[in-house]
């Protein structure tokens, strides 16, 4: 909206400057002819009126092109928002769909490829967790037992190494709405 009215105001500047200077010329004009100041006016008025038409049909192309726009980016970003909850959620499977012409295109790229790898090691956890229950349901010695927990226990160690700083970022963010409430109080 910012923009239609930056718009608007320019056009209004650009309309009153070229009036101002028709109407001096129109001065100057009638001064030497008298007699075309009536058609002068006229000229003038019927100016001004193509001016402010072609101002405002330039403005209601700029005003349609900004809704435009902002429905393109609007709604690829509440579509990349919504799927980004349901990844949080725990879905699998999941993938951004944007529709031809909206913009964020290589955010949703970006997106679907993060969400391919997490399919991809939920899927390689789940043959390390059907191995290990395999090896756990041959298991009789007592010995073979402790080093398929020492493995499983190993297994554990890396999976929290690797997710360790994430859960610190974790903590320190917001809950979902709670983003909003604090926004709504600094206004």
């Amino acid at each position: 909206m910012l923009a239609v009215t930056t718009v608007a105001i320019l056009l209004v500047a650009l309309v009153v400057s070229l009036q101002i200077s028709r109407a001096r010329s129109a001065e100057i004009l009638a001064a030497k002819a008298p007699a075309l100041a009536g058609l002068l006016a006229e000229q003038n008025r019927t100016a001004l009126y193509l001016q402010l038409a072609a101002a405002a049909v330039f403005l209601a192309m700029v005003a349609m092109i900004s809704v435009l726009e902002t429905h393109k980016t609007a709604g690829a970003a509440f579509n990349l928002s919504r799927t980004i909850s349901r990844l949080r959620d725990g879905e699998s499977g999941i993938r951004v769909t944007l529709r031809q012409g909206d913009n964020l295109q290589s955010l949703a790229h970006a997106f679907n490829e993060m969400s391919l790898a997490l399919d991809e090691r939920r899927f390689r956890d789940a043959e390390v967790f059907r191995n290990l229950a395999e090896r756990a349901e041959r298991i009789s010695d007592p010995y073979e037992a402790r080093q398929l927990a020492e493995a499983m226990r190993a297994y554990a160690l890396k999976r929290d190494a690797e997710s360790e700083p994430n859960a610190q970022e974790r903590s320190s963010l917001p809950a979902p709405g709670e983003e909003a409430a604090s926004e709504a109080a600094q206004s």
